[in-house]
Formats: C-alpha cells, structure tokens, sequence
C-alpha cells in the first residue's frame, strides 16, 4: 500500500478514536489495533522510530482492553503484534531495552500458548522469542541469549508437522543456524560451527526453489560458517564450500536488484578465495578474488559508502600484493599500491588510527616486495616510511605487548636494514 494511503488511515483510526462514541472496549481495541497495525506497516515504508513507538503506544492501550481473562486469545494476538513492533525498534536503535521488552512480550504470550492445545501457535511464538534473543545475544556479551534461542528453536522444531509448515521450519532452522554460528564466533573449536552447518544445510532443504531470496539469505549464512570453519581449521575443503556457498548466491541476485547485498557477497567471495589460495598455493584462486572484489567496487563508491569502500579496496590491495609476489608481476604490485593508498584516503589517523596503521603496514608490505623486483631504492624508502608510519600510530593505540605491533617493528627494521645495505 502506499504511503499516502496508510498516512489517511491513520488519520482514520485516530479520529474514530477521537469521536465521544458507544464504541464497546472490544470494538476500541480493535480500532487500536487497526492503528498499530497501519503504523507498522508505514515503519516498513519510512526510516526512523517515530511510527514503531506510536504503533507500540496503539498496542499497549489494546492491551488494556484484553483482559487475560476475559479475551485470553485477543490479549495474546496483541502482545504478538507488541513484541514483533519492539523487535522491529530494537532493529533500528543500539542498545538493549526494546529487544528485552519484545522478549518479554513474547513470553507471556507463550502462557497463552500450551504444547497440547495450541502446538502450532506456540512453534511460532517460539520462533520469534529465538529470534528476539539471538538479537539481545549478539548485543551482550556471554553466551546465556544465545543458549536460551536454541532452546526455543529446538522446542519449536519439536512442534511443528515436517509436512504442514515448510516454512515455518526453515525460519526455524535458519533461526538455530544464527544462533549456533553466533556462539562459534565466540569460542575457539568448530563444534557450533559445525551445527549451524547442520541447520542451515536441512533449512535449504525445507525451502522450495521458488523461493530465491530466501535460499539467497541462508546461502549467504552457509557460505559465512564455511569461510569461518576454514579459517579456523586451514581446511581447504570448508572454504571450497564457502565458495560454492557465495556462487550459489550471485547466481540468485544481481547488482541491480539488491547492490549492496551482492557487492558484500562479492567481498566474502574474495575474501575466501584469497584465503584458499593461501593455503594452496592456486594462483586462479587470486585472481578470481581480484576480480570479486573490483566486482564489489562497481556498486561501492567512496561518497556514498566509504567505509566499505575503503574495506573492499584493502582487500583488494590484498589479493593483488599476494599474486604480484606469487607471480612476480610488477603491474599487480603497483595496482596493490594504488589500492592501498586508495583506502588510505578514508582510514584517518585519528577516528580510525589502527586501521590507518595496519594499512600503512600492508602499503609498506607492498612497496618492498615491489622495491625487491624492481631493484628500485626509492619504493624501499617509501616503503620505510609507511613502515615506520604504522609503527609510530600502532605504539600508541595497540598493546605494548601485542603480536601485531611486533611484526611491524619487526617489518620496519628488516626494511631499514635493506635500505642501509643498498645505500653503500
């Protein structure tokens, strides 16, 4: 619906509201509802927070007309719409106040809810308590959110018919998938990153082929746990599969229809095939990462994104840096150059002073393998200066006693001693 319809409804309901009536409180509470509800629909239609909390205030004076006792199925419909609008804020604003009232919302609609009488009812409440938790999880730290969703999901797994709610199972085992991949970037095995393989894996399954976009979302968490497996266990396979993961993605969408989706997908895309070309040692491997990340540069511009702009080109720095020293190419080492300074004109010394540092580092990492290859003094003293550059701002931000600071000292002081000997 449009927006100019849904702003006159609106108006609508508020002035039925308004007008002195014999309206029963169950006809008030459903005109309230009507509010919400339209509310709501105009959040999804414009950005901020203003039409979430007037839709919440709608819910809430419903919620005084819907007895627990005397319109049990009513109160609890309403305090579904309640907690899906305070998740739905909790989206949009950092902290963790709207997520824990959502949840709260939630699970007195589950007292409504029981196994036996209302099963299906209960597996979606269910559903959406994971889902709000996963959320507060990824926000606090420990992992007592996190365990709490899996819970949810998996008691919502027991109640749902395989063969009545495909759907609903996949956005419950989609649901598990986050969570456990949530909890494994948080520790040091593989074990939940095993299991969200699992859940995402049989969540495709339950997902029918037309249903793109959907299959398009789990793909892209698949190829994520793939990536993270790999790096963890230098499994060549696991990022194989990754790379499946995010192909299988892009043959889904495009850049015209979802640019930013696709240009991040492009990113982990080169991020994973640098990654396994440096286990492998595959120079196709690099250069299908190049070719992913200046893909990801045609829909991110350094005006409109520049942080991820900025991010791509450092990768892209990355991937080149590795194919020119892998090759012995010069024109890929310079174009690393490029790309690094390139991110350098967004990563300041002062809002972002260990990435400018770390950039410095990989510019610094570039130049002297180029000054390598091309006899050439005066790329080595460019890469000393950027060497010495990221050492002074790191000594001042990392930890005196952190590993990263000691390979840029070490960096620095390997390039000094080359600059020494080739100034004899």
């Amino acid at each position: 619906m449009e927006v100019s319809k849904l702003l006159d409804e609106v108006e609508s309901y508020r002035a039925a509201l308004a007008r002195p009536t014999h309206q029963t409180p169950r006809d008030r509470a459903g005109t309230l509802l009507n509010l919400g509800n339209a509310l709501v629909a105009l959040s999804v239609r414009k950005s901020g927070t203003e039409h979430l909390t007037q839709a919440i205030a709608a819910y809430r004076e419903a919620l005084k007309l819907f007895t627990r006792e005397a319109a049990p199925r009513d109160r609890a419909g309403t305090l579904v719409k309640l907690g899906n609008a305070f998740a739905a804020l909790g989206e949009r604003e950092s902290g963790t106040e709207h997520l824990t009232q959502a949840i709260a919302a939630y699970q007195e609609v589950l007292e409504s809810f029981t196994r036996e009488d209302a099963p299906h009812d209960r597996a979606r409440i269910l559903i959406n308590l994971g889902n709000g938790l996963v959320a507060l999880g990824e926000r606090e730290s420990g992992t007592d959110q996190l365990e709490r969703a899996i819970a949810a999901y998996q008691e919502a797994l027991e109640l749902l018919s395989r063969e009545d709610a495909p759907r609903e199972q996949a956005r419950t085992l989609t649901g598990l998938g986050n969570a456990f991949a949530a909890l494994g970037e948080r520790g040091s095995g593989t074990e939940q990153l095993t299991q969200a393989v699992a859940a995402y894996s049989a969540a495709l399954e339950f997902l029918p082929r037309d249903a793109p976009l959907g299959r398009a979302r789990i793909l892209t968490n698949l190829g994520n746990v793939f990536k993270a497996l790999g790096e963890r266990e230098s499994g060549v396979e696991q990022l194989t599969w990754a790379v499946a993961a995010y192909s299988a993605v892009l043959d889904v969408i495009t850049p015209r229809d979802l640019p930013f989706i696709w240009a991040q997908v492009q990113n982990n895309l080169g991020n994973t095939l640098r990654t396994r070309s440096e286990l492998t040692g595959d120079i196709s491997s690099l250069k299908d990462a190049v070719a992913a990340f200046r893909a990801a540069l045609t829909v991110y511009n350094r005006d409109s994104v520049p942080l991820a702009w900025a991010i791509t080109q450092n990768n892209l720095g990355h991937a080149l840096r590795q194919a020119g020293y892998q090759t012995g190419d010069t024109t890929s080492l310079e174009e690393a150059v490029e790309a690094y300074r390139s991110a350098l004109e967004v990563f300041s010394r002062e809002p972002a002073p260990l990435a400018w540092a770390l950039t410095q580092h990989n510019l610094g990492s570039a130049l002297r393998i180029l000054a390598h290859q091309e006899r050439a003094g005066t790329y080595l003293k460019e890469a000393v200066s950027a060497f010495r550059a990221a050492v002074d701002v790191a000594s001042k931000w990392d930890q005196p006693d952190s590993s990263r600071l000691a390979a840029m000292r070490e960096a620095l002081n390997e390039a000094e001693l080359s600059l020494e000997r080739t100034s004899r």
